[in-house]
């Protein structure tokens, strides 16, 4: 079975005993494959750390608001936070 499977596929069957035999024929068939010139890609993947940037620029905002307040007069009425 294994043999009809290998022919459908235009494969090979070796069988393996506890011999060196099939690792030589393993060997030559591999041997006899087309050489071709492997590309390789290499991705980076950053860790952002964004969010402490986030939080100081969230306080200062939160910051400027308050101070807005006081400075401002039209906002005086406008209460965000009551």
């Amino acid at each position: 079975m294994c043999k009809d499977l290998a022919k459908a596929g235009n494969g090979m069957y070796i069988r393996v005993d506890n011999t060196n035999s099939a690792e030589r024929l393993l060997n030559s068939e591999i041997g006899k494959l087309s050489k071709t010139d492997v590309e390789s890609q290499v991705y980076s993947e950053y860790n952002e750390q964004f969010q402490a940037i986030a939080w100081l620029i969230f306080i200062i905002l939160i910051i400027e608001m308050i101070l807005l307040d006081r400075k401002n007069p039209l906002f005086k009425n406008v209460r965000l936070f009551k």
